[in-house]
C-alpha cells in the first residue's frame, strides 16, 4: 500500500504538551504507556513490537505522522477496536440509504446517481457486521465548486472555502486564512453552499485533502478545486471523513489522477471502495481515533519541545566554544588560563556531540563553529617565532584581478571543453568544487585561455535563487586532470600564494563573520539574488603567517572529516530506525512476518 503524503501544515495543536509535575513530584507516564495505547495493543497483538520501539520512532521527523496514518488504517480495517455481535449489521443501513436516495430522486432534489462499478474482491477478510461498499452508496449528493468567483471576493459575506482550508491526516478545516465572497443569486450559489456534516475533498493539485463541515458552521461555499460530498443520515459523517483521510482512500484517489494538474473527477470520489462498519461501531471508532490523535498531538508537541531544547543547548555549547579565550596571535599578551578555557569548551562540546549532530541544523552549526574557531586563531596554538597575524581584505590578497566566467550557453553533448555548472561551486559542504558537475562547449583558443581553471583557484557564486549560495567560495583542485572552464554566474579569484594558503582563504571566506558581511551586500534582481566581485573583494579576514595557515587547514580538514563521518553514522542509524518502522507498519497492516 502506498504511503500517504505528509501533511503540508502541522496537525499538532499549538500549546499541547506534557503536564507539569504535580506537587507530590509524581512523574507522568509517557503517552505510549497510556490506557488508549494499551487497549489498541490488546485489540491487535501485532502492534506489540511497534510499541516496544515507539520511543525511538517518535523521534524520527515523520515518526508521529506515520503513527497517525497507522491508527487511521487500523481504524478503517476494523483492527482498532473489537466488534460487538449485538450491533446491527451495516447491510441494514445500506438498505435505508438506498431508500433515502430514491425518495430524494423522486422529489427531484437530487439527480439520479450513475451506476457504480462492482465491488473488487479483496483478500482481506471483512470484520463481523461490516460490508464492502463504494463511497457513492453512502452519499446523497456530490458536486463540484463554483468557478470564476474571484470577481465576487469581498471583506464580508459567506466564507469561500479553498484548497488551503483543507489538509492531509486530519478532518478539521484550517481556517487560519479565509476568503469571503458576495455570491450572486444563482443556482450555482445554492448548489455549492455547504451544510453541516458535508465532507470536502480536494480534486486538483494536492488531491485527497479533507475537511469536515462542523455543526453550527457559518454560511460558506466551495471553489472549483473541491468536491462536496454529503453523507446519508444513516452514516456517521466523522467516520466517513476519517476513511477519506486514510492511506486506503488516498492510494485509490492518487491512482485515479489524470492530466498535468493531477485532477480527479466526482466519479473518482464516488468509486472509492471501503469497508463500512455498523453505525454504532462507526461512532465508537470515531471516539477512539479522536483519543489516539490527541495522544499523537502530545507526542509531536513533546518531540518538538525536546528538539527546541536540544537546539538551544547546541547553540549555547557552540557559542561558548567560539567565544572562549584562546591562544592569540604571536606577540600579544594572554592570561595563563586562556588555554584551559578553550579546553573546557572543547570538553563540553565532546560531551554533547551526538546531541549537537542528532538534529537537522546540528552539523551545519558545528561546521560553522569549526570555521569560526579557525579564523579567530582559536583552533591551533601560535608559534612565538612566527610573524604576527594581520587583517586584510580579499582584494589586497589577490595576485591578479577577479574575472566573471564564460557567458555562452553550454551543451549536454560531450564535445569541446568542459564547462562547470553553477552548482559545481555551491553543492559541496567541504568547500571544494564538484568537478564532475559540468557540461561542454566548443571554445576558441582565446576563450580557453581566458577562462581556464588552475589548481587552487577560488570560485564564488555571484547569482542564485538561494541566499546561502550567493557569495559561497569553493576551491578548485583539478582532481580530474582535465581542462575545465567556469560559467558566467561564478567568479574566479586567484590569491597571492606568498600571503595566503588558498584552502585557508576558502575557510575564512565561508566563516560566519564573512557570510554575514557577504549577505548584507546581496541584492535581488529579476528573482535572483546577486553580489558583485567588487563587494566580495572588500571582505576582510585574519591573515596569520603561512605556517600557521597550513596548521589551521590541516586541523580543520581533520575535524570536518570526522564531522562528516559521525553525521553519516547518525543518518544511517536514523535510516535503520525508519526502515524498521516501515517494515513493522507493513507487517501490522498486511499480516506479513
Amino acid at each position: 500500500m502506498s504511503a500517504a503524503p505528509v501533511g503540508k501544515k502541522s496537525a499538532v495543536a499549538a500549546g499541547k504538551g506534557k503536564e507539569s509535575a504535580s506537587a507530590s513530584s509524581q512523574v507522568e507516564p509517557p503517552p505510549w504507556e497510556s490506557p488508549q495505547w494499551q487497549e489498541a495493543v490488546s485489540q491487535n497483538p501485532g502492534l506489540s513490537p511497534f510499541f516496544d520501539n515507539l520511543e525511538s520512532f517518535v523521534e524520527l521527523p515523520e515518526g508521529v505522522e506515520k503513527l497517525r496514518e497507522l491508527m487511521l488504517d487500523l481504524a478503517v480495517r476494523g483492527k482498532l477496536i473489537s466488534q460487538d455481535p449485538n450491533d446491527e449489521a451495516a447491510s441494514f443501513a445500506l438498505e435505508r440509504i438506498a431508500e433515502e436516495v430514491a425518495v430524494l430522486v423522486k422529489a427531484k432534489e437530487i439527480p439520479k446517481p450513475k451506476p457504480l462499478p462492482p465491488i473488487k474482491e479483496d483478500e482481506e477478510s471483512v470484520p463481523l457486521g461490516w460490508a464492502t461498499v463504494r463511497a457513492g452508496q453512502l452519499l446523497t449528493f456530490v458536486t463540484s465548486g463554483s468557478r470564476g468567483w474571484a470577481k465576487y471576493y469581498s471583506d464580508d459575506g459567506p466564507i469561500f472555502l479553498r484548497i488551503g482550508n483543507l489538509d492531509y491526516a486530519t478532518t478539521k478545516l484550517d481556517l487560519s486564512s479565509l476568503q469571503r465572497v458576495t455570491p450572486p443569486d444563482t443556482t450555482e450559489t445554492k448548489r455549492t453552499a455547504v451544510r453541516a456534516n458535508d465532507i470536502l475533498i480536494s480534486v486538483t493539485g494536492d488531491t485527497g485533502m479533507v475537511g469536515l463541515i462542523p455543526q453550527g458552521f457559518e454560511a460558506a461555499h466551495i471553489n472549483q478545486h473541491i468536491a462536496l460530498t454529503r453523507p446519508s443520515k444513516h452514516v456517521d459523517p466523522e467516520y466517513l471523513a476519517t476513511f477519506f483521510t486514510s492511506r486506503s482512500a488516498l492510494s485509490q484517489l492518487h491512482g485515479a489522477q489524470r492530466g498535468i494538474k493531477n485532477s480527479l473527477g466526482l466519479e473518482d470520489v464516488r468509486r472509492l471502495q471501503l469497508m463500512l462498519p455498523p453505525l454504532a461501531e462507526q461512532r465508537r471508532i470515531v471516539s477512539k481515533v479522536e483519543g489516539l490523535m490527541s495522544l499523537c498531538d502530545t507526542l509531536e508537541s513533546q518531540r518538538r519541545s525536546r528538539e527546541s531544547v536540544r537546539e538551544r543547548a547546541s547553540r549555547s555549547v557552540l557559542a561558548s566554544l567560539t567565544s572562549a579565550s584562546a591562544p592569540l596571535p604571536a606577540g600579544t599578551s594572554r592570561e595563563t588560563s586562556t588555554g584551559e578555557t578553550l579546553k573546557s569548551s572543547w570538553q563540553r562540546l565532546s560531551d554533547h556531540f551526538e546531541v549537537l549532530l542528532d538534529q537537522p541544523s546540528g552539523p551545519a552549526h558545528l561546521r560553522q563553529s569549526i570555521l569560526q574557531l579557525a579564523v579567530q586563531g582559536k583552533l591551533v596554538p601560535q608559534d612565538p617565532n612566527d610573524e604576527p597575524a594581520t587583517v586584510d581584505s580579499l582584494g589586497n590578497l589577490l595576485r591578479e584581478n577577479s574575472l566573471n566566467g564564460y557567458s555562452k550557453k553550454p551543451s549536454d553533448t560531450p564535445e569541446g571543453t568542459q564547462v562547470l555548472r553553477i552548482s559545481a561551486g555551491t553543492s559541496r559542504g567541504d568547500f571544494y568544487v564538484e568537478e564532475t558537475d559540468h557540461k561542454w562547449s566548443v571554445l576558441t583558443d582565446a576563450e580557453r585561455e581566458k577562462f581556464n581553471l588552475q589548481k587552487d583557484d577560488l570560485l564564488a557564486c555571484r547569482f542564485n535563487g538561494n541566499l546561502h549560495y550567493v557569495g559561497k567560495f569553493s576551491l578548485y583542485r583539478n582532481e580530474l586532470g582535465t581542462e575545465q572552464i567556469y560559467p558566467d554566474k561564478l567568479i574566479r579569484f586567484r590569491v597571492d600564494l606568498e600571503r595566503l594558503v588558498p584552502r585557508y582563504a576558502a575557510y575564512a571566506l565561508n566563516a560566519q563573520q564573512s557570510r554575514e558581511k557577504i549577505e548584507s551586500f546581496c541584492a535581488t534582481t529579476a528573482g535572483n539574488i546577486g553580489i558583485s566581485a567588487t563587494n566580495l573583494k572588500t571582505i576582510e579576514m585574519l591573515v596569520p603567517p603561512l605556517a600557521e595557515q597550513k596548521r589551521i587547514v590541516s586541523k580543520v580538514s581533520v575535524l570536518l572529516s570526522q564531522l562528516d563521518e559521525l553525521s553519516a553514522r547518525l543518518r544511517s542509524r536514523q535510516s535503520n530506525t525508519d526502515a524498521l518502522l516501515t517494515a513493522l507498519i507493513h507487517q501490522i497492516l498486511e499480516g506479513t512476518e
